[in-house]
């Protein structure tokens, strides 16, 4: 192991929210690496990690349910959050140069309403504008990023007892022409099972 003889240490903490965290998400820029973090006090915080510290960048209090879900997107150039509120936010990442140092904040783009609360979602790696959340009324959604636009949805279902059930912790998966289709996975904590969906 890499990690042979190279116990990890803790260099900082601090006190990100006042309810259960929820997520963290971080992206790395050249010099620098930026962290979101989630919460059920229904905050998303957003810090830049400096010289072994986490420095808090921006407080973003617009959701009214708990946060549950974040993902940078394009090389932390969209921040998404999802939330018990049915809904998920686009943030875009907005930049200004304050004496002489660059400071870096997410502005709401565009807002998801969702018919039902997300459990989990996931970018498809074929289609940067797609992302697809599973719902706890057992739907699978797909909705177009850029427009807000509600593509394609079904229930995940068993195959041979029809029962529906709500998935977790979803992936999509790369479609690999002549060998495998794209795949959706994800897991049911309903009946503690794995599903696959092939596109």
């Amino acid at each position: 192991s890499i990690f042979q003889g190279k116990p990890w240490k803790c260099v900082n903490e601090v006190r990100a929210h006042g309810g259960e965290i929820t997520d963290i998400a971080l992206y790395e820029t050249p010099d620098s690496c930026i962290v979101a973090s989630s919460g059920r006090d229904r905050m998303v915080q957003l810090f830049e990690r400096r010289d072994d510290s986490l420095q808090l960048l921006q407080t973003m209090d617009d959701h009214v349910g708990s946060v549950g879900q974040l993902l940078f997107v394009n090389g932390g150039e969209r921040l998404l959050s999802s939330s018990a509120d049915r809904t998920v936010l686009i943030r875009e990442r907005v930049t200004r140069e304050i004496d002489g140092a660059t400071a870096i904040a997410y502005m709401i783009s565009k807002v998801i309403t969702l018919r039902s609360s997300p459990v989990s979602m996931s970018l498809s790696p074929d289609d940067p504008d797609s992302i697809i959340f599973s719902t706890i009324d057992r739907c699978v959604q797909q909705y177009e990023m850029s427009s807000g636009r509600h593509v394609h949805s079904f229930r995940a279902a068993d195959s041979e007892s029809n029962d529906t059930v709500v998935m977790g912790s979803l992936t999509v998966t790369s479609a690999i022409s002549g060998q495998n289709p794209k795949m959706l996975i994800g897991v049911s904590g309903t009946d503690k099972s794995i599903r696959s969906e092939e596109h």
